[in-house]
This record gives C-alpha cells, sequence and structure tokens, in this order.
C-alpha cells in the first residue's frame, strides 16, 4: 500500500519546484517598526509593515515599485490545497 500512495504522489513531486513561493525579506528600523517584503518571482508583491505598537498595516504597489498603496489586508494569495486527509 505504502509503495502505491509513493507511486501515485511521485509525479506530482517533479513539479513542485515551478510553484512559485514568495520570498520574505524582514528589515527592522530604529524605531522599532518591523518590515515584511515580499517579493515573487524578483517582482515586489507587497511589504508588511508592524510598528512597535498598533495593529499591522499593508503597502502594495500601485502599477510599478515606486508608488505604493496602504491597505489593511493583506492582497497576497498563497495556494492551499489539501493534499491528504483523514
Amino acid at each position: 500500500m505504502k509503495k502505491f500512495l509513493v507511486a501515485l504522489l511521485f509525479p506530482f513531486c517533479a513539479f513542485a519546484d515551478d510553484i512559485s513561493e514568495p520570498q520574505i525579506t524582514i528589515y527592522h528600523d530604529a524605531d522599532g517598526q518591523t518590515f515584511y517584503e515580499y517579493r515573487q518571482q524578483g517582482k515586489l508583491v507587497e511589504i508588511k509593515v508592524q510598528p512597535k505598537k498598533g495593529p499591522a498595516y499593508y503597502l502594495i504597489p500601485d502599477g510599478n515599485e515606486s508608488n505604493l498603496r496602504r491597505e489593511e489586508k493583506s492582497t497576497l494569495t498563497v495556494p492551499t490545497w489539501v493534499i491528504f486527509s483523514w
């Protein structure tokens, strides 16, 4: 049975490298804010700003990386699939 499951899931493992995960870079500034920079395929997707006090907010590129707009919720969608459940 185990060999069957491995043989069934093996072809999908070959495509795992094709799925683009966001690259996350974390910065800290002198004021205590933390910045999470999300890039996908080298392109800036959003920046999460976590102030020392208060709620987090997101800076999202508006057309290009030089203009950013502020949003309260993330627009980043990460694929989530259920592979196996019982």
